[in-house]
């Protein structure tokens, strides 16, 4: 072999270790920086900072029906459409996992998160259940609404808001849609709850097990078979029971079998301690163990809106599924309508399909407020 090949072998050899040990010191740099909690943190956090000077980004408390309650509001653009968005569960407020999905919307919308009372961030470690549960009625939530819609109409100089009502908080969306339309652009519902959820997902689900040949889950399904909507609803074991089976069958997140990632997700948000995060959870378990708030067959309010009605669903929902969801949207009545299907989502398009679920706000949302606004030219 020539010199010169082998003085470029040398040097090539050379440069090649230099480039993997300085790669590798780097890696476990980066492996070491990052190893507590609070050092992801701090990443995720500097990311979705808030940066143009149109913006707004907020965490406080505001008070509604005599307590104080926290509320995230963050946008790029404060004369953008505000976007409040109402949580379900119950207990479970999305202050603590926005983080996760919310940070393209913010271009277009000034998007509200609300932690209602006695959960999220508003819950305590501890409490015991009767003072967990003290108020807290579907009333009591409604009108907790009605006063955080008349706060940011003040606040961000809005005349309407889209209100957007997520599981059980679309029970507290339809009302508000319909006792203060004229301060609504439109109402969108995502895992929209109605009527017989219950029944509607025992059905289904014995349904998928039957066809998927599960005799286990048909074993421990078909016991409840004459159980009336109530009984359902009232009997823990019955209604637990139940939802294991449909997460077995996709029915929570598609693909994933369950909650187990949903539930860990607080666990990065900025906006939340330690602490908050065990009381997030306790005020979960607590707020859906023996609590039928907000069990109302919402075809009793009548079918006619004043304004437009979306409905946003997953395919593989079971809670309830698509066709629960569909029969009440083709009975209601409003000046606009549309159902968009997210083909592989179940009980959280949000995060399953965030583009997709991005771009439908764009499509189907944005068009109906008053359009996003304009950037000055400052150069």
């Amino acid at each position: 072999m020539k010199t010169s090949h082998i003085l470029f072998s040398k040097f090539f050899i050379g440069i090649l270790f230099l480039f993997l040990s300085s790669t590798l010191v780097f890696s476990q740099t980066q492996e070491t920086s990052i190893n507590e909690r609070s050092d992801a943190i701090g990443i995720i956090e500097e990311l979705r900072k808030i940066h143009t000077p149109e913006g707004i980004e907020i965490l406080e408390q505001v008070e509604l029906g005599g307590v104080p309650q926290w509320v995230s509001i963050r946008g790029r653009n404060q004369d953008n459409p505000v976007l409040l968005f109402i949580p379900g569960g119950w207990g479970d407020p999305m202050i603590g996992l926005s983080w996760a999905f919310q940070t393209p919307w913010e271009d277009y919308f000034t998007v509200v998160q609300w932690d209602h009372r006695n959960a999220g961030k508003n819950a305590i470690i501890g409490t015991d259940r009767e003072a967990f549960m003290k108020e807290f009625t579907l009333e009591r939530l409604v009108s907790d609404a009605e006063e955080l819609v008349s706060y940011l109409r003040e606040r961000l100089g809005k005349d309407k808001v889209v209100a957007m009502g997520y599981s059980m908080g679309g029970t507290v969306g339809i009302h508000l849609a319909k006792q203060r339309p004229e301060w609504l652009h439109a109402y969108v519902g995502i895992g929209q709850v109605s009527h017989n959820l219950e029944q509607a997902l025992y059905d289904r689900t014995l349904e998928l097990a039957l066809a998927a040949g599960n005799d286990k889950a048909v074993a421990e399904l078909k016991p409840y078979a004459s159980y009336t909507e109530s009984e359902r609803i009232a009997i823990d074991t019955v209604k637990w029971n139940t939802r294991k089976w449909a997460n077995t069958f996709d029915g929570a997140w598609y693909g994933k079998g369950g909650w187990s990632l949903y539930l860990d997700l607080p666990s990065l948000a900025p906006e939340y301690t330690d602490e908050n995060v065990i009381a997030w959870k306790e005020g979960l378990y607590l707020l859906n163990t023996e609590n039928n708030t907000g069990r109302k067959d919402l075809r009793e309010l009548g079918p006619n809106f004043q304004i437009p009605v979306l409905f946003f669903h997953g395919r593989y929902d079971l809670t309830p599924p698509v066709e629960n969801a569909r029969t009440y949207f083709e009975w209601i009545e409003a000046p606009h309508k549309r159902m968009v299907i997210f083909e592989r989502s179940a009980h959280i398009p949000f995060l399953e399909e965030p583009g997709r679920f991005f771009a439908a706000l764009l499509e189907h949302v944005l068009p109906l407020t008053e359009g996003v606004a304009t950037y000055e030219v400052r150069r």
